[in-house]
């Protein structure tokens, strides 16, 4: 799974070669098309924090902040997607007849396994669908991530139980994280609400 490589070492080189700029513009390229490409992003992700192509920017952590107004934990749940998604691909290849992830919402759930369990639970997926399309909510089902269990969180509103499934409050953070981007400007209550969500959904995830 992804490694983080935020702290500084007192060996770090000052500047990025030639080849190492060019190749930060290609993660860059992908970076900026994320939302229709979790995979390629958090390719580009994984690339841009192994190699150290942050530089100028101190720490991965601060680069995922100051250039894309996205959270370190969403830049590692990307990373961990893309791994994710690396290890079907390359069990069941282009021309097997197991359909694969086709978002990163099915993807997610799939990121709090060992490595070597994701092929056996993504099976474990495709049969419960049996040949109907894949949804987030048979991979959290699969997983044991239902509504009534970790998968949710519940309130109540005059009696009546409401539950936010893991999947909607991913989809909110990241909604509130596109918003911070194009917001700017210090800590606000925008960046507090995400904070707040994000603590929320770690309780579920982990």
């Amino acid at each position: 799974m992804a490694k983080k490589h935020s702290e500084k070492s007192g060996a770090e080189k000052t500047c990025l070669t030639f080849d190492e700029q060019q190749k930060l513009v290609q993660c860059e390229r992908s970076l900026r098309g994320h939302t229709e490409s979790f995979h390629q992003a958090g390719l580009a992700l994984k690339v841009i924090n192994t190699e150290k192509l942050y530089l100028g920017f101190g720490t991965f952590d601060d680069y995922c902040r100051q250039k894309w107004g996205m959270s370190p934990k969403h830049a590692y749940r990307l990373i961990k997607s893309y791994e994710v998604l690396d290890v079907l691909q390359k069990e069941f290849g282009s021309t097997s007849t197991t359909p694969l992830p086709t978002s990163e919402s099915h993807v997610r759930p799939l990121t709090t396994l060992e490595i070597d369990k994701v092929v056996g639970k993504w099976k474990q997926v495709v049969k419960e669908a049996n040949g109907k399309p894949i949804t987030a909510e048979v991979v959290e089902a699969v997983l044991g991530k239902t509504v009534a269990s970790k998968g949710s969180t519940s309130t109540k509103n005059n009696g009546k139980t409401a539950s936010i499934t893991v999947k909607e409050l991913t989809e909110i953070t990241d909604w509130i994280t596109k918003a911070k981007a194009k917001l700017g400007g210090p800590k606000s209550v925008v960046e507090k609400l995400l904070e707040r969500i994000e603590k929320v959904l770690g309780k579920h995830v982990k």
